[in-house]
């Protein structure tokens, strides 16, 4: 299963309620190389570069690793994503601009509004549909192409 655990001397009020909700678990206190001893990734994201440094040294090898601060330095990178109901998108620049990725992210939310959350309910309502017919496989392709039109937008 999954588990997050967090440690630090201090955390921010969003990762406060999730510790209250119990979706995480945290250790207030320093870092020290025993906490990471049996993880499977390991997030070096503090305020303080030393201290990132001093986990990116203590990581296992086989541990996947994220270094927020400079990802080169790790082996795990994550995309910028934003959600609309069923639609997901994400952008990645491979750690060379997260900034980059956000501000891709913030014109795509623009571009893909929240039209988009009652577009793609009914495309995927028409889906379930067309895929039940009796037709032929070209015959089903062809209407899940139709709906695509703007139209249905």
């Amino acid at each position: 299963t999954e588990h997050i655990h967090v440690v630090s001397p201090a955390i921010t009020n969003q990762i406060a309620q999730w510790v209250e909700t119990q979706r995480i678990t945290y250790l207030e206190k320093c870092f020290e190389p025993t906490d990471i001893e049996e993880a499977d990734m390991v997030i070096a994201a503090t305020n303080h570069s030393e201290v990132n440094e001093e986990v990116r040294l203590s990581v296992p090898e086989h541990v996947l690793f994220n270094h927020a601060e400079q990802s080169e330095l790790g082996n795990v990178t994550f995309p910028n994503v934003f959600r609309r109901d069923r639609l997901t998108i994400s952008v990645s620049t491979e750690g060379a601009s997260p900034k980059l990725g956000q501000r891709i992210i913030n014109h795509l939310e623009d571009t893909y509004n929240e039209e988009y959350v009652t577009y793609v309910q009914f495309l995927y309502e028409s889906r379930q549909y067309i895929k039940a017919l009796s037709i032929e496989p070209s015959d089903k392709h062809a209407l899940l192409e139709q709906i695509l039109s703007d139209t249905y937008l």
